[in-house]
């Protein structure tokens, strides 16, 4: 990433989140869509598939993201 923010490149996401289970303190969840990736200014964008499973913890009152797992 960033290699690709470096060189003026960009990535917009287009998640959809579901399949959300929380047990306690931690949570997962599926995350899928894809990311519009521009290398950099006036290149053209390439879609990149993602699917990915989100771990959280529960720390403080606060969920916080502590891994996305392929």
């Amino acid at each position: 990433l960033e290699a690709l923010w470096r060189a003026g490149g960009t990535m917009g996401p287009n998640w959809t989140i579901t399949d959300i289970v929380i047990t306690g303190d931690v949570a997962t969840a599926r995350v899928r869509g894809s990311n519009a990736v521009v290398p950099a200014a006036n290149q053209t964008p390439t879609t990149v598939p993602v699917s990915l499973r989100a771990r959280l913890e529960r720390r403080n009152a606060e969920w916080r993201l502590v891994a996305l797992i392929n």
